[in-house]
């Protein structure tokens, strides 16, 4: 949920977000994480002024938005496998 509601802050107001370290997240959550985030990059690639968010709320997309995310290799022990989304 609130990976959800950061990726919904981040369409609204057209502001950069880095995640850092996504591997130390669990499977699932990162799968659920995808698929919102590649739900924004749909709509900007579309160019469009609002769209419905996975959770089937309606947001308006601010043009700018991006998202970054690290990983990092020195923690090897800890990182998840990554999922296939």
């Amino acid at each position: 949920r609130a990976m959800g509601k950061i990726m919904k802050g981040l369409a609204m107001a057209g502001v950069w977000g880095c995640l850092v370290d996504l591997p130390r997240i669990h499977t699932q959550v990162l799968s659920v994480a995808a698929q919102q985030l590649g739900c924004v990059m749909a709509a900007q690639r579309e160019r469009r002024g609002n769209f419905l968010f996975t959770d089937g709320q309606n947001i308006s997309l601010a043009a700018g938005c991006a998202v970054v995310m690290t990983m990092q290799p020195w923690h090897g022990s800890v990182h998840a496998a990554l999922p296939e989304n």
